[in-house]
């Protein structure tokens, strides 16, 4: 028997075992190949245990995904000084439990903000390590198995890499 749980972090108020089989059933329906609208249209389902991760009151999920297109809207804008190379307008900052966006300057005067932003950018990395790792045991074939592990080494060398890095304000 497969065991399903959420990620760290995760804040769906459902059963993750009954959300992994739903989520299981519903590829091996598809031959192991699922969209994002079949999910929603399952889910719309209201005795399914998927049913219970989704914002069904249009009012508050048009709310949030207004949230969402901001955070995607904030992740594509870069900014240009001085013919240098584009950076991110601002960085996802976490302070205690609150997070937020702090634009460039503003972390080059916040020592804790910088802090965070790096700490934000290796957790990212440490994610895409564990990803391709993953993946790595996987995938078929020894040539893919091989690009898989050397793509993890090096996402683990700039993880390393971006944990040395102290801000300066």
């Amino acid at each position: 028997m497969k065991t399903y749980k959420f990620t760290s972090g995760s804040r769906f108020g459902a059963d993750a075992q009954k959300v992994g089989e739903e989520l299981d059933k519903l590829m091996t329906e598809r031959d192991g190949k699922l969209a994002t609208e079949e999910i929603v249209a399952a889910a719309s389902d209201d005795s399914t245990e998927l049913n219970r991760c989704f914002t069904w009151d249009d009012e508050v999920a048009g709310h949030k995904w207004r949230l969402q297109e901001a955070r995607r809207l904030i992740r594509c804008v870069v900014v240009v000084e001085n013919d240098e190379q584009a950076a991110p307008i601002a960085y996802n900052v976490k302070v205690g439990d609150v997070n937020h966006y702090a634009s460039i300057d503003r972390l080059r005067r916040n020592e804790d903000e910088a802090a965070s932003a790096i700490r934000e950018a290796s957790s990212r990395l440490a994610a895409s390590e564990r990803s391709l790792e993953q993946l790595r045991d996987v995938v078929g074939g020894e040539d893919n198995r091989e690009r898989a592990r050397r793509s993890a080494r090096l996402v683990g060398r700039a993880r390393q890499y971006v944990s040395e890095i102290q801000p300066t304000a």
